[in-house]
């Protein structure tokens, strides 16, 4: 048995550290389980940001060398500029091509709701457990990523039966 990481680590990311993780228990026809860890500490898995979003972020910044009141008008105008770029690109994509998430959402996929909250995976990322099929909808729609969904479908059956077989085996062991 082995864990994936996935705090703070996007689609992208996480796919990779998976195949590392397959690699290392010597490839093949690996069954999988899906779940994270975080217990409340952690952050969600973030989305994946498009290249247009990502350079409109870059280009908000502030020195590090500025004074107390240099400094304060620095982070005033930093929260402007990233609530603007926030404006230009409201789901974080610049398209598909660009590398950012692209979860769509639907009346059999809605967003996530809470009260009057709306989430949308594609600028909040995993904001909380339940947006966790929002993240496996964007490991889906990246190369490789539809196989390992669906065998994350059968993991827990795996796992059920190679237990009760365990059980089973315990008993002729002395």
């Amino acid at each position: 048995m082995a864990g994936v990481g996935t705090g703070e680590v996007d689609a992208v990311q996480w796919i990779t550290l998976y195949k590392k993780v397959v690699q290392a228990m010597g490839g093949g026809p690996i069954v999988a389980g899906f779940g994270t860890d975080t217990d409340g500490f952690a952050l969600g898995m973030p989305p994946r940001l498009g290249y247009g979003y990502k350079q409109c972020i870059a280009d908000c910044a502030c020195q590090a060398d500025l004074g107390p009141a240099q400094r304060t008008a620095c982070l005033r105008r930093l929260r402007a500029c990233r609530a603007d770029c926030r404006k230009q690109f409201p789901n974080n994509t610049n398209g598909a091509a660009e590398g950012a998430s692209t979860v769509m959402y639907s009346t059999s996929f809605p967003r996530s709701t809470d009260g009057t909250k709306t989430w949308d995976y594609n600028v909040d990322g995993v904001a909380h457990y339940g947006m966790l099929p929002d993240f496996l909808e964007d490991v889906k729609s990246l190369p490789d990523g539809a196989p390992l969904v669906t065998g994350f479908m059968t993991g827990a059956d795996y796992f059920y039966r190679t237990w009760k077989i365990a059980e089973t085996q315990s008993a002729t062991v002395k």
